[in-house]
């Protein structure tokens, strides 16, 4: 092999691999690479949801935005939505903000968290300075009623509702994750009387108002999982007491209803009758029968017939 073709290959083979070794070790003298772009997730409606409606997890979806991108106060996480009660509306697409919610544990979102038929309804419960403390929101409980009969010396105690829920004690509700110094504020001071707010039904809150206008009403506590009602019956004072007079006086017997006779129609006078013919005009006219013109009857008319 000639020397001149031996040196053209060294050379090229010299030139090949200079050019590798270039394209291996560029991207370390590249001094301009370009910085990640910072992006974050958010929350964003899926569909169009209308003011005052309860968030589901059907309703929202995430996307990634650039974080100077980002609406302010937007919410990144699913779980903080869901449950929560819209205060505005929502287009496709819009990005779920703090003020688009009521604040947890106000009326707005509890109104709208309530059952189909249900009611929330509250009451004070006096001699409660025992439960302050044992009663939570959640919690499950009978309520009782305390009547008094006026003038009889009697009084009547009667498990009004059983197995309730109760869904706030005074300002903390089961839909407020803590207690902030604001409920508390708006609790007031400790005092042997507390508003309960229970979940009732219609028939329910009626018979709720009923008792809190003629009496007061207290909670007994009782095991969630208890789910039996024994239906006790009510407990009177004086049956307490070993006394047998009844808890309430009997109501005095009406008295009979009157015997309603029917008059007897007044007898017809007798009278005279009569037929007057005026050309095709027939009248009959009547005259009066003074007692001493009576018709005479068959029996006299055969006896004045008579030799």
């Amino acid at each position: 092999m000639k020397m001149p073709i031996v040196i053209l290959m060294v050379v090229g083979l010299l030139a090949a691999t200079g050019v590798a070794l270039l394209f291996a070790y560029a991207p370390f003298f590249n001094t301009k690479t370009k910085a990640p772009i910072d992006q974050a997730t958010i929350v964003v409606a899926s569909q169009t949801l209308s003011a005052r409606t309860v968030v589901t997890d059907k309703m929202i979806q995430t996307r990634t935005v650039p974080t100077a991108a980002m609406p302010k106060d937007s919410l990144r996480d699913p779980v903080q939505l869901i449950g929560r009660v819209l205060l505005v509306s929502m287009e496709p697409g819009q990005a779920f903000t703090s003020a688009a919610f009521a604040p947890e544990g106000s009326g707005a979102q509890m109104a709208a968290a309530l059952p189909q038929g249900k009611r929330a309804m509250s009451f004070p419960v006096v001699g409660s300075s025992g439960l302050r403390g044992l009663l939570y929101p959640g919690s499950v409980v009978d309520v009782l009623a305390s009547m008094s009969y006026d003038g009889s010396g009697d009084a009547m105690s009667v498990t009004l509702l059983e197995g309730i829920e109760v869904l706030a004690v005074e300002a903390k509700t089961v839909y407020a994750s803590d207690e902030t110094p604001e409920t508390k504020k708006a609790a007031g001071p400790t005092l042997d009387r507390m508003t309960v707010t229970v979940l009732v039904d219609g028939e329910q809150a009626q018979r709720l108002q009923l008792a809190m206008k003629h009496g007061t009403l207290s909670l007994a506590l009782r095991n969630p999982l208890d789910d039996r009602n024994p239906g006790a019956k009510p407990t009177h004072l004086m049956a307490m007491l070993g006394r047998n007079e009844p808890a309430v006086k009997p109501a005095p017997t009406p008295p009979p209803a009157p015997v309603i006779v029917a008059a007897k129609p007044a007898p017809v006078p007798p009278a005279w009758e009569t037929t007057v013919i005026r050309g095709t005009d027939v009248q009959k006219i009547s005259f009066p029968v003074k007692p001493s013109q009576e018709p005479a009857t068959n029996d006299e008319k055969d006896d004045s017939d008579a030799p």
